[in-house]
């Protein structure tokens, strides 16, 4: 009887070796995904962020261009009516110059 109580000690402890280390993988395994999956849901997160800052910034870069066109469009009027006044008051001049001179 004693031999089978120390051939049982003596299989019970590398058994329950081996049992705890698979259950101490395990756990280290699980602990392993939970970590990359709240690091997953951390990036999905802050992806979403930057896609909403991206959209904001895509609307106010079209609203800039949309002014900037027309400010380019207000200079090129206001080029045309600068060259027609220049015209205008260059006639002028040569009325006043030969008002003056008669």
């Amino acid at each position: 009887m004693d031999n089978l109580f120390q051939w049982a000690n003596f299989l019970l402890v590398p058994l329950s070796s081996i049992v705890a280390w698979f259950a101490g993988s395990r756990h280290r395994h699980n602990t392993a995904i939970q970590e990359l999956q709240q690091t997953v849901d951390l990036l999905v997160k802050k992806n979403a962020e930057l896609y909403e800052q991206n959209l904001l910034v895509t609307e106010q870069l079209t609203a800039v261009r949309k002014e900037n066109a027309e400010l380019k469009v207000g200079q090129e009027r206001m080029t045309r009516q600068l060259t027609t006044l220049q015209k205008e008051n260059a006639g002028l001049k040569k009325q006043i110059q030969a008002l003056t001179n008669k």
